[in-house]
């Protein structure tokens, strides 16, 4: 069975912040509710949402989108701590482990969530860029100090071209996926496990994406697979 587990972000009014352990148990609550399921909130509970049909939880989700974001934890396993946290104290399994990333990850959500049309794609200008820099995905808030910071790092400079949206791509799927990943294979190859670590980086003739969203966005990589 698959249980619902609530990704530790949500989003404010000041951005994207990581959430604590007694929020996330909030967000879990909402989706009780929503469900019907019984109180008081325990393993009842939890195994009322299990037995609910996928098309009601969905329902439900999406009905709370806007409220608290989940995802999805397999084999009944509950953590009541975050995954950042439960890494940082060596809390996971020794294993040996391949993980890595497609080379423009963000790309899909450009293209999928309606947050910028193909035109505005193809045209991002350089002020535009920077305006859309203050909502990276990060725990806090990014500052002015910060975008420039980005801005010297990526060597991105105010030159006439005709899109700077693979800027964006590129520093949006480097915070989102890239890290991670990277992050990820340090912790257990600091362990002495053995780490594999791929970048997937070819675009397939039936790709559904323009071209300008990149090489391979996120979920490019499942056709092949």
């Amino acid at each position: 069975a698959t249980v619902f587990f609530l990704l530790s972000l949500f989003i404010s009014d000041n951005g994207y912040q990581l959430l604590s352990s007694e929020a996330v148990t909030a967000s879990s609550k909402l989706l009780f509710d929503e469900l019907g399921c019984i109180r008081p909130y325990s393993s009842q509970a939890l195994e009322c949402a299990q037995k609910k049909p996928s098309e009601e939880v969905l329902a439900a989700l999406t009905k709370l989108s806007f409220r608290v974001t989940f995802r999805l934890v397999q084999d009944n396993l509950m953590f009541n701590r975050s995954i950042d946290e439960l890494a940082a104290q060596g809390s996971f399994k020794r294993c040996s482990i391949i993980t890595g990333f497609n080379s423009n990850e963000y790309g899909y959500f450009l293209a999928t969530t309606g947050q910028m049309s193909l035109a505005q794609a193809k045209s991002l200008s350089y002020d535009q860029l920077r305006a859309n820099l203050n909502y990276l995905w990060l725990p806090k808030p990014a500052t002015p100090t910060l975008v420039e910071e980005i801005l010297k790092e990526y060597r991105v400079e105010n030159t006439a071209r005709q899109t700077f949206v693979d800027y964006l791509i590129h520093i949006q799927s480097d915070v989102l996926f890239v890290c991670q990943a990277i992050s990820m294979a340090d912790r257990f190859a600091s362990v002495g496990m053995s780490v594999y670590l791929y970048k997937y980086e070819y675009r397939i003739s039936s790709a559904p994406w323009d071209p300008v969203y990149g090489v391979a966005v996120h979920t490019d990589d499942l056709a092949v697979v």
